[in-house]
């Protein structure tokens, strides 16, 4: 599976676009830029534009698309509860601890989702709203 145009711009609305690079804390290693791409690639001289910025991410997203697909055999997901779990992959990492390695149920991953909302060690409410609508797209979309 990939993710679809509508995943795309679920995680680009809950993600700030940024043209120039920023560190998301003062520990991290590299800078992020545009929709949150992170790496050694982004220099701190870099400006993207929305475009450029989308790009970056459909390339990010990729790697984090199969870290989701690899668990689709166990889970059958829909489009719609595919792209909330790439989402919550680009932002964590991937699944595998969120899916106990694919021994939850999928009403089992969307209730703990909103526990996955810290950041640098804190709640974040904004990622708790992201998690939050994430574990509602899972359940509104269930196969029958």
């Amino acid at each position: 599976m990939k993710i679809s145009k509508e995943g795309l711009e679920f995680i680009k609305e809950n993600h700030l676009f940024r043209c120039i690079p920023y560190k998301n804390s003062k520990d991290e290693k590299y800078l992020s830029i545009g929709y949150g791409h992170y790496g050694k690639d982004v220099r701190r001289d870099m400006v993207v534009t929305a475009e450029e910025a989308e790009r970056l991410l459909e390339e990010d997203l990729h790697r984090y698309e199969g870290r989701v697909a690899k668990y689709n055999v166990d889970y059958h997901f829909t489009q719609q509860q595919f792209d909330a779990l790439v989402s919550f992959a680009y932002d964590v990492g991937d699944i595998d601890e969120l899916t106990n390695y694919g021994r939850r149920t999928i009403d089992q991953v969307a209730l703990i989702m909103p526990l996955y909302c810290k950041f640098c060690g804190s709640i974040s409410k904004t990622i708790m709203l992201i998690r939050k609508k994430e574990k509602d797209i899972i359940l509104k979309n269930k196969r029958s």
